[in-house]
């Protein structure tokens, strides 16, 4: 049975190639497969192996890059190894926005951090609604009428 460890943290993260090559040979080491995303803003992953080995990966990230808990986790098990190889990726961002806000345009009264935006989502009586999604749920129910 295998492990299977999703995971982010928003952190500030410098030398992102010394980070990346660090991890990629810890990786291959310790038969860890999966992607990890690597970018200034913090990372974003998920992996898999045996349990040991994602528990050495986890201690391995954590001490890494310095900082004691991820702002989200999932674990999970499969009767298969679900990835190929190891991969660590650097990109810009963590998440893919694809905004450049100068912080004369931030409007911080509707900003959250990340630990205000989990307890927002683990909250019961939310309902979030995606523009865009949305949008589409309605175009697609006036076709069928």
């Amino acid at each position: 049975m295998f492990e299977v460890f999703g995971f982010y943290k928003f952190i500030k993260i410098k030398s992102l190639k010394k980070n990346k090559d660090s991890m990629q040979k810890f990786l291959i080491k310790n038969n860890i497969r999966g992607t990890i995303i690597i970018a200034k803003e913090g990372l974003n992953g998920t992996i898999s192996g045996q349990y040991k080995d994602i528990e050495k990966t986890i201690k391995k990230l954590k001490s890494l890059f310095s900082f004691k808990n991820f702002d989200n986790k999932n674990n999970s098990k499969s009767k298969f190894q679900p990835f190929h190889k190891p991969k660590i990726k650097i990109k810009k961002e963590i998440v893919p926005m694809n905004l450049t806000l100068n912080s004369k345009e931030r409007n911080l009264d509707t900003h959250l951090d990340p630990k205000e935006w989990n307890d927002l989502i683990k909250k019961k009586t939310l309902i979030l609604l995606i523009q865009e999604n949305l949008s589409n749920m309605m175009l697609e129910h006036l076709k069928d009428l």
